[in-house]
C-alpha cells in the first residue's frame, strides 16, 4: 500500500531534499507551504537558504510536468502541489497556514485509507493536533537517511570505466589515443578517468588532454604526497601550465586549499613556472563579525588568512641548522627567504579593474562569491596566468548564497569541457578521523 506524505513548510525548511527521502509514496505539498517559503526565502539564515534551494530544485521538476496533477520522479516518487482550500475553519482560524496544510492531510483521508496517509512536521503541536483529529503523523530526521541525489549531482571531474584491456594498455603506453575505443570519445576535456577491474578494484588513473588519455601518476607536490586518486588527480591538473583554470571542491579537511598552496609553491619556486603567487579569500564571517580590527591592512587582513598562513607553515615547516644548532624558524615568510617577497595575501574587495599576467592566483573559500564577483576575478587574468578557486559548497557563510547559486558551483558547471579548464570533487576526509565525521553528520 502506496503512502501519501504531507510534508509541513518546517520540514522543507529543514531539509529542501526532503522528498527524495520517501521513495515508493506520494509527496503532498500545500500551496501555503509554497507562500510560506516565499516569505522564508528572504531571510539570511539556514531556513533562507534551503527554502531558495527547495524552489530550485521544485522549479526542475515543474519542467517535467503539471505540478497540480502530479510529477513522477526517481525512486517512484509522485510529488504533487494541492490547491484545494478545503474546510480548514473545522480546526480554527481558516487563514491560520497550520490550519490549512491539516485540511489537505483530512480531505485526504476520503480518498485514501486513513492508515496511508501521514503528515510529517518539525513542529511538535501541529503533530499533536493532527492526531487529535485521527491523522497519523510523525517527526522527521534527515540524518537517518542517505544523502539525496539532487545534493550530490555536481560535476565530479571524474569518470570511471571498467576496462581492464584499456587499464593494462594505458599503463604500458602510458597514452591512449581516444579514437581507439568508442567509450573514450565520449570523455570530456580535461575530464579524468578511473580504470577499474571487472571487480570495480581502481587500478589506473589518466586525464584526457587533447584527442589523447594520459596517464596520470606520482606528481610531484612540493613536500606532500597525494593521498587518494582525486588529490592525484587534482595534482595533475594544479601543475599542467595549459589548465588556466581549477576548481577544486570538497567538504572540510578534504586537501583543497593544501594542495592548492603546495602547487603553488612547486610551480614558483622549484619550476619557475609564474613570477608571484597571489591569495584571495572573501571578507565573509562566520557568524557575527568582530567589529573594528586595529593595525594596517597586512595586520587587519592577517585573521581573515589564518587557514592560509596554516598551509604555509605546514608546507615550509623544517629545521634549518644555525650556527651548528640546530633551530626552528617560526615563520614561513623566514623560511620560504627571498621567495617570500613573491607571495602576496591580499583582500578581495580590491581586485576590480586589475591586470594580473604571469600569476598562479588561489581563491581560497571561493563558495562565498556570487556569479557576477566571480565573472569578476576571472576577467583579471592576465597573460599566462592560472587561477585555482577552492572551497566547501555545503559551507555558504554570505547570507544570500546556497550550495546551488554560488560562483564556485557555477563555475564548475559552465567550464565543464573546457579545454583550459579542469575541476575536481574532493570526497575523502584527510584532515583527522574527527574532521571527517564531523563533516558527514553535522
Amino acid at each position: 500500500m502506496k503512502k501519501i506524505y504531507v510534508l509541513d513548510t518546517s520540514v522543507v525548511a529543514y531539509d529542501p531534499y526532503c522528498f527524495e527521502k520517501f521513495p515508493d509514496s506520494d509527496i503532498i505539498l500545500h500551496v501555503y507551504v509554497l507562500n510560506e517559503l516565499d516569505k522564508i526565502k528572504r531571510t539570511a539564515s539556514d531556513a533562507g537558504k534551503n527554502a531558495r534551494t527547495f524552489i530550485r530544485i521544485l522549479d526542475e521538476i515543474c519542467a517535467l510536468g503539471k505540478i497540480h496533477e502530479g510529477i513522477q520522479i526517481d525512486n517512484n516518487i509522485n510529488i504533487k502541489v494541492d490547491t484545494k482550500s478545503g474546510n480548514a475553519s473545522m480546526f480554527g482560524d481558516s487563514e491560520y497556514g497550520d490550519n490549512q496544510i491539516l485540511s489537505c492531510a483530512y480531505n485526504l483521508k476520503t480518498t485514501y485509507k486513513p492508515n496511508q496517509i501521514v503528515l510529517v512536521s518539525k513542529d511538535i503541536n501541529l503533530r499533536i493536533r493532527a492526531q487529535s483529529f485521527d491523522i497519523c503523523s510523525q517527526d522527521y530526521e534527515k540524518e537517518t537517511v542517505k544523502s539525496s541525489k539532487w545534493a550530490n549531482r555536481l560535476y565530479s571531474g571524474i569518470v570511471t570505466i571498467t576496462s581492464p584491456e584499456l587499464s593494462g594498455k594505458l599503463c604500458k603506453d602510458k597514452i591512449i589515443s581516444c579514437d581507439e575505443n568508442e567509450i573514450l570519445k565520449n570523455i570530456l576535456p580535461n575530464e579524468c578517468v578511473h580504470f577499474a577491474d571487472e571487480y570495480g578494484n581502481g587500478t589506473t588513473l589518466g586525464r584526457r588532454i587533447k584527442n589523447e588519455i594520459h596517464v596520470v601518476r606520482g606528481s610531484e607536490l612540493w613536500s606532500i604526497n597525494s593521498k587518494n586518486k582525486e588529490q592525484e588527480f587534482a595534482a595533475n591538473l594544479l601543475l599542467d601550465p595549459d589548465v588556466s583554470l581549477v576548481s577544486l571542491i570538497g567538504r572540510a579537511g578534504t586537501g583543497k586549499s593544501i594542495l592548492a598552496v603546495a602547487a603553488g609553491l612547486e610551480l614558483l619556486i622549484n619550476q619557475k613556472t609564474y613570477n608571484k603567487i597571489i591569495i584571495y579569500r572573501p571578507m565573509q564571517a562566520v557568524g557575527n563579525e568582530l567589529g573594528y580590527l586595529p593595525g594596517n591592512l597586512a595586520e587587519k587582513l592577517e585573521p581573515w588568512m589564518e587557514a592560509i598562513i596554516d598551509s604555509l607553515d605546514f608546507l615550509t615547516s623544517y629545521k634549518k641548522k644555525t650556527k651548528g644548532k640546530g633551530s626552528f624558524k617560526e615563520d614561513w615568510r623566514d623560511r620560504l627567504g627571498q621567495y617570500a617577497d613573491k607571495i602576496y595575501l591580499e583582500p578581495i574587495t580590491y581586485i576590480r579593474g586589475r591586470s594580473i599576467p604571469n600569476t598562479y592566483m588561489i581563491i581560497d573559500e571561493a563558495q562565498n562569491l556570487s556569479k557576477n564577483e566571480i565573472k569578476t576575478v576571472l576577467t583579471r587574468a592576465g597573460y599566462g596566468t592560472k587561477i585555482v578557486l577552492t572551497g566547501d559548497i555545503e559551507q555558504t557563510d554570505s547570507p544570500h548564497l546556497d550550495a546551488i547559486n554560488n560562483g564556485l558551483t557555477h563555475v564548475a558547471s559552465a567550464f565543464r569541457g573546457s579545454p583550459i579548464a579542469g575541476h575536481i570533487t574532493l570526497v575523502k576526509g584527510e584532515r583527522s578521523r574527527l574532521a571527517t565525521e564531523a563533516s558527514k553528520i553535522l
